[in-house]
């Protein structure tokens, strides 16, 4: 793949697809972590004297304008991360917008507004990105959470410009593979959130590689159901018996919980323990219990290599937190005396800010969630395929 350190930048007006969807709190960015990821790229640009537009989007406006999803707030936080002043334009007017990016001047930076404000963006309509393609020289595709999308901005304008990956993207890619062709063992895979149908396919691509199989959440739900164990309310996907025969065909080790945190409802403050056998009716799983917790650490001791995707418990609330919070911990010891370790999902990566865990030998924390699992599972994401 073509690396941006290998052309000339100089005195280029750049067009840097970023990923700006970021949480929002009272106006304000709440979680700044994606947008952090991304200054790499930018100072770079600004280093090699180029003029820089970012296009972004955030939250899903379904191609109509909803100030609630403006990118004012992102931008004003991104002045202070830089410490420098950001021009902000629409894109309603597109002739305006491009004069106004004509007289930018090197080393300046301009946010575009949403881009999803937009019905062509998600349609990747060719006129739309053509427009886009005309307000820069060159294309960089930094935002690898959304390379599993075939929009305007992420796949039509490299039809128009040469396209590059930015540092990000290309850092995603290089470490993603690192963990896909990874034969340091005991190799565990951690699998916890929702659903097991939106990680069926990583899981399977790893049947061969991983010694272990860690799962919690709806996930491990699903497995106790498909087991004729009582789980009562719990989240789980029902009616998956012959998915569940198989992959406990395929897996070398599946560990489930042994014991769990239960309550009636997600936000009750009343909660008990019990064996994993030994949940009522009318009760939700909604966190492993501490004998499952100390199970599961002594597998992340003993392994050298290891991937997390997903909380183990509605780490949410407090009551519910403390599976997740162990062992987020438990990765983090591993990781400091020489175990690799991969971390994706946007909860996953929640989960670690929550709780302060130190990510310092962590090898990689992806900031991909759907587009890692793609990407984990084997599939050729149409973002990084455009810029082949």
């Amino acid at each position: 793949m073509k690396s941006i350190k290998n052309i000339d930048l100089n005195n280029k007006t750049v067009l840097v697809r970023v990923d700006f969807n970021v949480p929002l709190n009272l106006n304000k960015v709440s979680d700044d972590s994606r947008i952090k990821a991304s200054l790499e790229t930018i100072k770079y640009l600004i280093e090699q004297n180029s003029k820089i537009v970012l296009i972004s989007h955030l939250g899903r406006p379904n191609g109509e304008y909803d100030e609630k999803l403006s990118l004012k707030p992102v931008k004003l936080h991104l002045e202070k991360l830089l410490k420098n002043s950001i021009k902000f334009l629409n894109l309603k007017n597109f002739e305006e917008t491009k004069n106004q990016i004509q007289e930018q001047k090197n080393t300046e930076i301009t946010l575009l507004e949403n881009i999803r404000f937009f019905p062509e963006e998600e349609k990747n309509d060719d006129d739309f990105a053509k427009k886009l393609a005309s307000l820069g020289d060159i294309f960089i595709n930094d935002a690898f959470a959304t390379s599993h999308r075939s929009h305007a901005s992420t796949v039509g304008i490299s039809k128009y410009l040469q396209a590059y990956p930015g540092l990000l993207m290309e850092k995603e890619i290089k470490s993603l593979d690192r963990f896909i062709n990874n034969n340091n063992h005991p190799f565990t895979v951690i699998m916890g959130g929702a659903k097991l149908e939106t990680k069926i396919n990583v899981i399977e691509n790893f049947a061969n590689k991983a010694d272990s199989f860690i799962f919690g959440g709806g996930i491990a739900n699903t497995f106790l159901y498909e087991k004729g164990i009582e789980i009562g309310n719990s989240l789980a996907e029902r009616k998956k018996s012959e998915l569940i025969e198989e992959l406990s065909r395929k897996l070398k080790k599946i560990h489930l919980p042994i014991d769990v945190i239960v309550a009636k409802a997600l936000d009750s403050e009343d909660s008990r323990a019990c064996s994993a056998s030994e949940v009522d009716k009318n009760e939700m799983i909604l966190d492993i219990g501490k004998k499952s917790i100390e199970k599961y650490k002594n597998i992340i001791k003993k392994s050298k290599t290891i991937i997390w995707n997903g909380p183990v418990g509605a780490y949410e609330n407090p009551n519910f937190a403390n599976g997740t919070k162990h062992i987020a911990e438990a990765i983090s010891n591993a990781a400091q005396k020489g175990t690799e370790v991969l971390i994706g999902g946007g909860d996953s990566v929640d989960a670690i800010n929550k709780f302060n865990i130190n990510t310092q030998h962590i090898t990689h924390i992806s900031t991909g969630g759907g587009a890692m699992l793609e990407y984990m599972e084997g599939k050729k994401l149409p973002g990084i395929k455009a810029l082949s």
